[in-house]
């Protein structure tokens, strides 16, 4: 069983036994005979786990007799039956009532319990009224065009848009500009570019055949020689790539913006 049910049963239990409250400044006497019976039967529903009618049996047990612990038993009921909102007032009213310790502490438990519980419940969407209005018999009351409602002074009347003016004229997408043919400049650009970016690629080539052979050659002077013929050739080809690269560079730059 649940310990808190089980405490509800407990304290029940010993209110029909007949146990006297604990000693306070307000000491009660065990429930009454007259509501014995009516508290009974609430114990046997809440044991079978029927806590709305176990709680309309505590409802009638306090209403005979306003024992302290009903209030709590009662509230239990409540809340373990889905009623969290009716139950939260009743361990309230138990703790104002000044119960021992332990009881306290177990209702202010379930009082957090209760207020958790009624926070993460979603809100109820807000109900949609909605108002039926017969509708006039158009044969007996035939529509009158004098007659047609005038809309309240303040209000605003949708009024349709007027149609655009027909000035004769068809407006029709602007077709896009189709890509400028290559002119005399543009070629002798882009082709002494590729020729300067091929030489580059020759003296490059003929820098390495040198040093090739610097290193396979037997005496200081042909070392020297080659060496000096590969430094060169490679400032040649240095040369014909900047000259490539900006005579191409040009060639674009004109294409897009001429």
């Amino acid at each position: 069983m649940h310990p808190s049910r089980a405490s509800a049963v407990l304290c029940l239990l010993a209110l029909a036994a007949g146990w006297p409250a604990r000693a306070t400044a307000e000491d009660r006497q065990p429930v009454r005979a007259t509501a014995k019976a009516r508290m009974d039967s609430g114990l046997r529903l809440y044991e079978a786990h029927q806590f709305a009618a176990a709680a309309a049996e505590f409802e009638a047990t306090y209403a005979l007799d306003p024992h302290r612990d009903v209030l709590y038993v009662w509230a239990q009921a409540l809340r373990l039956g889905g009623q969290c909102a009716k139950a939260l007032p009743l361990y309230q009213q138990f703790l104002d009532a000044a119960p021992p310790r332990a009881e306290a502490e177990r209702a202010r438990a379930n009082l957090t319990r209760c207020r958790a519980e009624l926070a993460a419940a979603p809100a109820p969407p807000p109900a949609a009224s909605t108002v039926t209005v017969p509708a006039a018999n158009a044969a007996d009351h035939p529509p009158d065009p004098s007659q047609a409602p005038t809309p309240p002074a303040g209000s605003l009347v949708a009024v349709p848009a007027a149609p655009p003016p027909d000035t004769g004229l068809t407006t029709t997408p602007s077709p896009s500009r189709p890509p400028r043919p290559l002119d005399t400049v543009d070629r002798l650009l882009l082709g002494g570019g590729a020729l300067a970016l091929a030489a580059s690629g020759g003296f490059y080539l003929s820098a390495r055949a040198e040093r090739d052979d610097a290193q396979r050659a037997t005496t200081y002077t042909q070392v020297e020689q080659h060496a000096d013929a590969a430094r060169s050739r490679d400032r040649l080809a240095w040369g014909a790539l900047a000259v490539g690269v900006g005579v191409i560079a040009a060639a674009v730059i004109r294409l897009v913006w001429k």
